[in-house]
């Protein structure tokens, strides 16, 4: 009984180490190649990742100098109220292209300090496009992450953290990633 018990486990090892092999022998069948075959990414997608493209930088980069200036953006933005004033302009590869994006904050006067948030392309003509746009984030904030996406915060004033809190006391509690 002892000899078949032996023979067994030597069968079942022996097995084992054959699967072993062939599985990795499968997966090294591409040769230590990483490269794509012909047919994958033909067609690259806005959303492909930056390290696709090495002309595309991670996180925020300089504007250029025609751009850079908040004064700029006040003719082109249109605010609702006489106050508003173009905050901060910053600018990245928001679409994973080599071209740059503009981010371009809004603050409107008031108690709450409303912020509205603009991203324009074509950024150096004289008629630069509109992207993307949200308004009214209550204290809010707007960034490039480091990921090339647009991040922002602002108070929530129905949070239970929030809520009642004078406004001395209030926290940005609720972020977006875009």
């Amino acid at each position: 009984m002892k000899r078949f018990l032996w023979q067994r486990n030597n069968w079942f090892i022996a097995l084992s180490l054959l699967f072993l092999l062939v599985f990795s022998l499968a997966a090294c069948s591409n040769n230590g190649s990483s490269k794509p075959s012909s047919t994958a990414g033909a067609h690259t997608s806005p959303l492909s990742t930056p390290s696709s493209n090495p002309l595309v930088k991670l996180g925020a980069q300089p504007c250029p100098d025609k751009v850079k200036d908040p004064a700029h953006w006040n003719p082109i933005i249109p605010t609702s109220l006489p106050d508003a004033r173009v905050e901060r302009v910053s600018c990245g590869n928001l679409l994973n292209n080599p071209s740059l994006q503009a981010l371009v904050t809004v603050r409107n006067p008031g108690s709450d300090s409303l912020l509205d948030v603009y991203v324009y392309t074509n950024i150096t003509s004289a008629h630069p496009t509109q992207l993307f746009k949200v308004q009214g984030l209550n204290r809010g904030k707007a960034t490039i992450s480091t990921y090339n996406t647009l991040t922002t915060a602002e108070v929530d004033l129905h949070s239970s953290l929030n809520k009642g809190q004078p406004p001395t006391k209030l926290t940005l509690d609720l972020f977006r990633e875009f």
